[in-house]
């Protein structure tokens, strides 16, 4: 019979094992620069760019983001039992480094369309074990009672690196062009994330995925019907998560908007993510996470009402602050549900694979709103579309119900 999280008996939480708050600062450290912010988030500032740089059209420079997303579905899930059977530092250390190398490598493109697909492939394997699941796999293991917000500060991470990210990027291609941004980022990842994680991420006692030797088979995991219905709306959310990410940017300049004031709005979109995840994950740890869930995947409902609408210049703002605390805190559920919902010994490949299937829906967003502008004339069409498909997400989400929770 398999095991959830719920039922693992709660660790010794108390606050002078430091241990576990190192480890605590420095995977929220390493998220800030990891895949989902470097390959994904800053994708849309490369965009505009690219463009003017190769004369690429929007859907074939949006196709790498696809490539970075589907390729997920295979690498995430792989990456994710690899970390359950041996441990997350083993897998993401090295992955740190090939992923800055690959990074590095788009310096070197020069118009050159199969090579610029080609490095988004190796991105997409290298990178995969700075996915949140090799951070979550430490958090889960060091928390139980205050997992919520364990990881809601974790997964902040993300958002503390989207906010500084944006103006970063903005800097090095006004000052010196697409391979200085390109290398600058590259930088980062290789000369401060890694020595951070090397120092302080250090794993539990007890490592989330080796709580039982009590195996779970995929085909037991797919017979799940919640993991079905955890997919189904990961799924949904990826859509109108990517899609935004990016094409905010692009969206913004087309409608008039300086291009740093849309640098700086994206920067607003990644404050408010960071305060929407580590604000849900205190809330997780004490309500309802259906009440929890439905009002947070609200506020991105209103941001892409707001921006269907026609919003731009000042209204930009408040419209990435509502898809902000969506975004931001839809990662906490990911992770906390999968943690609460599926089997303990398998943390990694179960959230690999949820993940995986919100990589899907997101690899297609981006092109959804390329097709939408592109033959329909407007990103309008693809907005509306991408209201309705949220407020599935969240109507299935729903249908969960409770879980058993432990005595602590």
């Amino acid at each position: 019979m398999s095991t959830s999280l719920s039922s693992v008996p709660a660790q010794d939480e108390t606050p002078s094992d430091w241990r576990r708050y190192r480890a605590l600062a420095a995977a929220s450290f390493g998220l800030a620069l990891g895949y989902s912010n470097i390959a994904i988030l800053c994708f849309g500032l490369f965009v505009v760019p690219l463009s003017a740089a190769y004369g690429w059209s929007r859907s074939e420079i949006s196709l790498a983001m696809g490539i970075l997303l589907w390729l997920v579905v295979i690498t995430g899930p792989s990456a994710g039992a690899l970390i359950d059977r041996f441990g997350a530092r083993r897998i993401l250390i090295p992955s740190i480094i090939l992923f800055a190398l690959a990074f590095a490598s788009l310096a070197l493109v020069n118009g050159r369309l199969w090579l610029f697909y080609a490095i988004h492939v190796a991105l997409a394997v290298v990178g995969a074990g700075t996915l949140p699941s090799s951070y979550t796999h430490v958090i889960v293991g060091w928390f139980d009672k205050r997992r919520g917000l364990a990881l809601g500060i974790t997964m902040a991470g993300v958002g503390i690196g989207g906010f500084f990210l944006p103006p970063y990027v903005q800097a090095l291609l006004a000052r010196g062009g697409l391979q200085t941004a390109y290398l600058g980022v590259a930088a980062l990842v290789a000369l401060v994330c890694l020595p951070v994680v090397v120092l302080f991420l250090k794993e539990p006692p007890v490592p989330a995925g080796r709580q039982t030797s009590e195996t779970s088979p995929l085909r037991e995991l797919f017979a799940n019907p919640r993991f079905i219905k955890l997919a189904s709306a990961f799924f949904l959310l990826g859509l109108y998560t990517a899609g935004m990410l990016g094409h905010l940017v692009p969206l913004l300049v087309d409608r008039g908007v300086d291009p740093v004031f849309a640098a700086w709005t994206m920067s607003m979109l990644a404050a408010t993510l960071t305060l929407g995840r580590v604000f849900a994950g205190y809330l997780l740890d004490r309500f309802s996470p259906m009440i929890v869930v439905s009002v947070f995947l609200a506020a991105p409902v209103a941001g892409l009402v707001l921006l269907a609408g026609g919003a731009s210049g000042d209204v930009a703002i408040p419209s990435a602050i509502l898809l902000g605390f969506g975004i931001g805190a839809e990662f906490d559920f990911m992770c906390y549900l999968v943690s609460r919902y599926l089997p303990a010994q398998t943390y990694a490949r179960n959230y690999g694979i949820t993940y995986a299937a919100y990589a899907v829906g997101a690899g297609l967003g981006p092109i959804l709103l390329s097709f939408s502008l592109e033959k329909l004339g407007a990103y309008a069409p693809a907005l509306w579309l991408l209201c309705g498909t949220t407020l599935a997400a969240i109507l299935i989400l729903l249908t969960l119900g409770n879980y058993r929770r432990t005595s602590g």
